[in-house]
């Protein structure tokens, strides 16, 4: 089994998800949560890796795993399940609230950033379309043009590389 995931290079300034400035309303880069999340996609990966060990070790089958990351704000959810089935959804719902990756530590770097909040991409309970070859013409052309779509994408990412704890461009 092989298992490709293409995740956003959050270890670049990236706007969205980012901070909705208190002064104007625009939107700026958020480094502390950037941080948080680059640390959150290298677990996936370390978890992935660990699970493709203990299934050799089993015996249970082989797996393989490759992250690759694209400098990009989130926004599809896109799943390919083999050459047959393809399931997309949106990253459809924003949530603004605090932001509590600012360490008391660390002070506002401008007068009123300590009231700008944090703007978040929500996918989890995304409505998902399933999409198959087997449904019809639509169904192959959208299966078909997803998995371009990728491949496209996935080409023109980068390896992930392992990161130091904190390393985050931009800070």
């Amino acid at each position: 089994m092989s298992v490709r995931v293409l995740v956003p290079d959050f270890t670049r300034p990236v706007e969205v998800p980012g901070l909705v400035r208190h002064a104007d309303g625009r939107l700026a880069d958020a480094p502390e949560f950037r941080r948080y999340l680059v640390e959150k996609i290298t677990g996936y990966e370390r978890g992935l890796r660990m699970m493709r060990g203990r299934m050799d070790r089993k015996a249970q089958g082989a797996l393989s795993v490759e992250f690759r990351t694209v400098h990009m704000s989130p926004f599809l959810k896109l799943y390919a399940v083999g050459d047959d089935v393809v399931f997309e959804g949106i990253y459809d719902k924003l949530d603004v609230r605090p932001d509590e990756y600012r360490t008391a530590a660390q002070a506002p770097p401008r007068p009123g950033a300590g009231d700008d909040q944090l703007l978040d991409l929500i996918g989890h309970g995304s409505l998902l379309t399933r999409w198959s070859r087997y449904d019809g013409e639509r169904g192959r052309v959208v299966v078909a043009r997803r998995r371009a779509f990728f491949s496209t994408l996935w080409e023109a990412a980068a390896p992930l590389e392992p990161q130091a704890p904190g390393v985050v461009s931009g800070t």
